[in-house]
């Protein structure tokens, strides 16, 4: 009796003795990964993007946010025109406040009208009622003034940059403009809680390791462990994944998308761990 209490006392300090300093050097990492490697990774990813453009000869993005609206550039055969809202409508493409900028093939500013409203219709933009103010000083008032453009309602927010060439001091500031633009900021906002949760997320993996692997196997025991481990590690990833494809799709809100993975696996990891210590 005395040497199982011996043995069993022996795997208890052994697991605390191998986890803890594990645990902590995980939330070290993800700490890590998130203030410093991840802004360094998102500048390398927007510099890899505009060589990509710029050596293959890619068009860059067409439609710009900022704090003061959302802007659209377009080069048609004879002009060329810049376009600025102080906020869309993604529903009905409805463009607010609309202020354009039209330029000649020498880029010499040729026109500016102005549009309560204007509708992205087909392959144009329509602004009715618009004022046409002119460089000498003519102003002309027209109905559904119309202007050609390659953008589409599919393909607007797509222009916008990808969350992962934000870093975690920059999304939030993003996720606002975009909110204010009339865009939804939900996958960037996913993402952003993601990378929060990120070294809670690698503690659970280290706890998971644990539980498979600090305890004693009996012969073939190391195989069926590694197996589970890896089910686990899988379970997990799809996991992660559904939950996100649920928050982008509305279903669910978007903390509870980036979080709900990371706090089921660190509770079902440290419930298992507990129950083996103390069975």
């Amino acid at each position: 009796h005395t040497r199982l209490v011996s043995d069993w006392s022996s795997d208890v300090c052994s697991s605390d003795l191998f986890l803890l300093p594990a645990v902590f050097l995980a939330m070290l990492i993800g700490i890590i990964q998130v203030t410093i490697y991840g802004p360094l990774s998102s500048t390398l990813m927007i510099k890899f993007e505009q060589i990509k453009n710029e050596k293959l000869k890619r068009k860059s993005s067409l439609a710009t946010l900022a704090e003061k609206g959302i802007w659209f550039r377009q080069a048609t055969p004879d002009t060329n025109y810049i376009l600025h809202g102080a906020q869309i409508e993604p529903s009905t493409m409805a463009l607010k406040n609309a202020i354009i900028f039209r330029f000649n093939s020498d880029d010499r500013f040729i026109q500016r009208i102005d549009a309560p409203l204007g509708y992205l219709i087909g392959n144009h933009w329509v602004f009715p009622k618009a004022q046409i103010a002119e460089p000498q000083g003519l102003i002309e008032r027209t109905q559904n003034f119309k202007l050609p453009t390659e953008l589409t309602k599919e393909n607007i927010q797509d222009s916008f940059a990808k969350p992962n060439t934000f870093s975690v001091w920059q999304l939030p500031g993003f996720i606002d403009i975009i909110e204010k633009a009339g865009f939804s900021g939900v996958r960037h906002r996913i993402y952003f809680y993601s990378m929060l949760v990120a070294p809670i997320l690698l503690c659970a993996m280290v706890l998971f390791a644990g539980v498979f692997t600090l305890h004693k196997q009996r012969r073939g025991g190391g195989t069926i462990a590694i197996a589970s481990g890896v089910s686990f590690g899988f379970v997990i990833y799809f996991g992660s994944d559904l939950a996100y494809a649920l928050g982008q799709s509305g279903h669910i809100p978007a903390m509870m998308a980036a979080f709900s993975p990371t706090a089921i696996a660190l509770l079902v990891s440290t419930a298992i761990l507990f129950y083996r210590e103390d069975g």
